[in-house]
């Protein structure tokens, strides 16, 4: 099975008739999965609303960043996020250890968070990462072809990121038994 939808090759074809990309056509080529969502979540109709979007956060609800988070990030290869994800666990689960209801709630303020600004997050990663590609000023198929590489989503990912979780929450409980050992 191929990693082109036969909606991504009409977007390639149409735009191997043109001698450039536009920020949209580079957007849509980069998620891959679920674009048309993107696109009319994030209401991206011209250049100018890709460039507005690029000056700052809209809300824009979406469910999987709400409900799987860190996954989610994973799952679209946002890696910095993931990284800043694990951070805040490790910081809210230390902190509030004795706190379970307050720590409960505030994870809730954060899953409420990311899926409010989950689509926003993921355009303002895509963005970044295709403005990188498009300053190479590759050839334009050299241009699809990372686009393509870069973006998109990864089950790969999504699997590595349940092995980190689970190993986190393995050292997590360590050290909360040593903890409880030390108080006892």
């Amino acid at each position: 099975m191929s990693d082109v939808s036969k909606n991504e090759e009409r977007l390639i074809e149409v735009t191997e008739e043109s001698d450039e990309l536009t920020d949209i056509e580079r957007f849509k080529i980069f998620t891959r999965k679920n674009t048309k969502k993107y696109i009319e979540r994030l209401n991206l109709t011209s250049q100018s609303d890709y460039d507005y979007l690029k000056k700052g956060k809209i809300i824009s609800w979406n469910w999987a960043s709400f409900f799987l988070g860190i996954y989610w990030m994973a799952y679209r290869k946002m890696w910095k996020f993931v990284a800043i994800y694990l951070v805040y666990f490790v910081v809210v689960d230390t902190l509030l250890r004795d706190q379970k209801g307050l720590s409960s709630s505030i994870n809730f303020v954060v899953n409420l968070l990311l899926g409010m600004y989950g689509n926003s997050h993921y355009f303002s990663y895509s963005s970044k990462k295709i403005d990188g590609i498009k300053a190479k000023g590759l050839a334009k198929d050299d241009e699809l072809s990372s686009l393509q590489k870069a973006g998109g989503p990864s089950i790969v990912s999504f699997l590595i990121s349940i092995f980190i979780v689970l190993a986190f929450a393995f050292i997590m409980v360590l050290l909360e038994e040593h903890w409880s050992y030390q108080h006892n």
